[in-house]
């Protein structure tokens, strides 16, 4: 239909994360470049978990693209059972 489709809290990180082959981890496939997160700087349950927090932060301070026209099929419950 042409139209954006914004999403201004998808849970950045709570529900599911995306790795990429350079080893970045971010929210979703969209938004590695904006958010990503090297995945050898996670060492504890603790970074996994602040993960969501840290992404927050970062959407809030700089929003990408992507998130302002969000194509993630993960954040509309294709998948959902």
């Amino acid at each position: 239909m042409g139209e954006a489709l914004p999403v201004f809290d998808c849970r950045p990180g709570r529900e599911f994360l995306f790795i990429d082959e350079h080893g970045l981890v971010s929210p979703c496939s969209f938004t590695g470049d904006a958010y990503g997160v090297p995945l050898s700087s996670l060492r504890t349950i603790s970074d996994l978990d602040g993960l969501h927090d840290r992404f927050t932060i970062a959407q809030a301070a700089a929003r990408c693209d992507a998130c302002n026209d969000c194509p993630s099929t993960q954040t509309f419950a294709k998948f959902a059972a």
